[in-house]
């Protein structure tokens, strides 16, 4: 009969007293099931919370775990299955650096008391499924399936994967990650092949996805998130392939930072909880699709959103001119940046709504320009500002000359209206060919025949490029006082039409007309 596990551990241990957990750990382990230490199915007993209560029977050193997995010899004796415990104390360290383990890890409603190290190490999967744990180091890790810190993880100290690899998700859904004023989750350069999973998670201190590779979603739904260091998640230069979701109640007292970001898939910012108690940060980060409401958005002073790209605007987030300004104006105003009312403008065009684009563009001239005046003296404000009214009021900053065209030819046909009135009442408009004294009545009258002079037409006529064949027939009449101004009103108006046609015709083409 050859050695079982328990004589090469007394081998190469001798002296070494077992728990009776380690005993049994020793006697099953090589049989790849679940080997519980739980006394009941009462949640209760098995709650690592109240794991300093339990004794012997359930407390395994973290040197044996750490012979067990990486002595040759031990190996032997692991199934494919792997070392599978719940309900155990793990006092001491376990250490794994560097180590090729063939089979997962996993320990269930455990309480590990110390470091567990598994730099450089490779395994199938890890599962610390509502364990208790110090700090776990997983940094440059090979994990061939997922990672799950979830449904009551517990971590009080840095869980990190600094450059690691998982083959299939982080789950850590409804996890606790307790490690207040450092980092709590660190998966900066991760490649993880699935998605993360934060969903109902809570956290005090900062979560690190610097330039990770998400080939799945980043789902942050009812996460809360307490920083008292400024970054709550910190994910610049990150590659989601997938979806990010900050919604259903996500909360987060710092700055959510998503820097460079490039997320293939929506950017779900909806059913936020105190938005005013977070900042985002989407400098140059590019999203395929933006799903978001204005109940979500930051506060005042709080989204920075210069170079932000989106491929488009979901249909049920807001699109009206009005809620797109609000959310950009919400950015800092020490400095101006024209890029995201450049960019909206150009999405909002390209969906059509280019009223809403305009009005985009006309809102980015008025606060750029309202950004110049706070830098100059006090005295030049005001003067800047009547300016900047002026060019708002007569032609919207170049974005609605069509506008100014009709109102300018508006008031000079009113102009004309007026002028020609007075100066029909005056007898001062006089037919070209008057009539001859064979075609005047016996009382005087002139023949109904006759068109009497209308001001409208004739200053219509005045106005319009083309001829309309009515000035033909009406002059002013030299003997009459007044009418050298009239005369002179006319050419006025004439060359006022022709300034109007160009300008039209220049704001129809777009030679002059600002395009969004």
């Amino acid at each position: 009969m050859g050695e079982s596990l328990r004589d090469v551990f007394a081998k190469h241990f001798p002296g070494r007293e077992l728990t009776p957990a380690e005993g049994l750990l020793l006697a099953r382990v090589s049989a790849g099931d679940l080997i519980d230490f739980c006394p009941s199915d009462d949640p209760a007993a098995c709650d690592p919370g109240q794991a300093d209560s339990w004794g012997p029977e359930r407390t395994i050193g973290g040197d044996l775990l750490t012979w067990l997995c990486t002595n040759p010899e031990a190996v032997g004796f692991i199934s494919h299955k792997g070392v599978q415990i719940r309900g155990a104390r793990i006092t001491g360290a376990i250490d794994l650096a560097f180590a090729d383990l063939r089979f997962p890890i996993v320990l269930l409603r455990c309480r590990l008391d110390d470091i567990f190290d598994l730099r450089y190490a490779s395994l199938k999967t890890l599962a610390l499924t509502d364990s208790h744990t110090g700090s776990l180091l997983a940094d440059g890790a090979k994990i061939e399936g997922g990672v799950f810190l979830n449904q009551g993880f517990e971590a009080y100290g840095e869980i990190r994967f600094l450059g690691a690899t998982i083959g299939g998700n982080l789950e850590c859904n409804g996890g606790k990650f307790i490690n207040p004023g450092g980092d709590t989750l660190s998966a900066d350069g991760a490649k993880i092949e699935g998605d993360v999973f934060l969903r109902n998670s809570k956290i005090q201190g900062r979560v690190r996805l610097l330039g990770a590779t998400i080939r799945g979603n980043l789902e942050c739904s009812g996460a809360k998130f307490v920083s008292s260091e400024g970054y709550a998640l910190l994910a610049n230069r990150a590659t989601v392939e997938g979806s990010v979701f900050l919604d259903e109640g996500f909360k987060a007292q710092g700055r959510v930072s998503l820097v460079s970001a490039e997320i293939s898939g929506f950017f779900h910012l909806r059913g936020a909880a105190s938005p005013e108690s977070f900042s985002l940060d989407l400098e140059s980060a590019a999203v395929g699709t933006l799903r978001d409401e204005p109940s979500s958005w930051p506060s005042q002073g709080n989204p920075r959103l210069n170079g932000f790209t989106y491929a488009k605007i979901a249909r049920d987030a807001p699109r009206d001119s009005k809620s797109r300004i609000d959310w950009l104006r919400r950015q800092p105003q020490d400095t101006f940046h024209p890029q995201p009312y450049e960019f909206l403008a150009r999405t909002l065009k390209e969906e059509g709504a280019i009223r809403a684009a305009k009005r985009v563009s006309i809102a980015k001239s008025i606060d750029m320009r309202r950004a110049r005046r706070r830098k100059k003296p006090v005295l030049w404000r005001g003067v800047l500002a009547a300016w900047d009214w002026f060019l708002y009021v007569a032609f919207g900053y170049g974005y609605r000359l069509g506008v100014t065209w009709a109102a300018l030819a508006l008031v000079f046909l009113i102009a004309g209206l007026a002028v020609f009135r007075h100066a029909s009442s005056n007898e001062i408009m006089v037919p070209v060919h008057p009539c001859p004294a064979s075609n005047i009545t016996t009382d005087g009258e002139k023949p109904t025949s006759l068109p009497g002079f209308c001001p409208f037409l004739y200053s219509l006529d005045l106005l319009a490029p083309i001829p309309l064949g009515y000035k033909e027939h009406w002059r002013t009449d030299v003997t009459q006082p007044g009418e050298f101004t009239v005369f002179c009103f006319g050419i006025g108006l004439t060359a006022a039409g022709w300034t109007l046609t160009t300008l039209g015709i220049a704001t129809a083409t777009g030679i002059l007309q600002r395009r969004v």
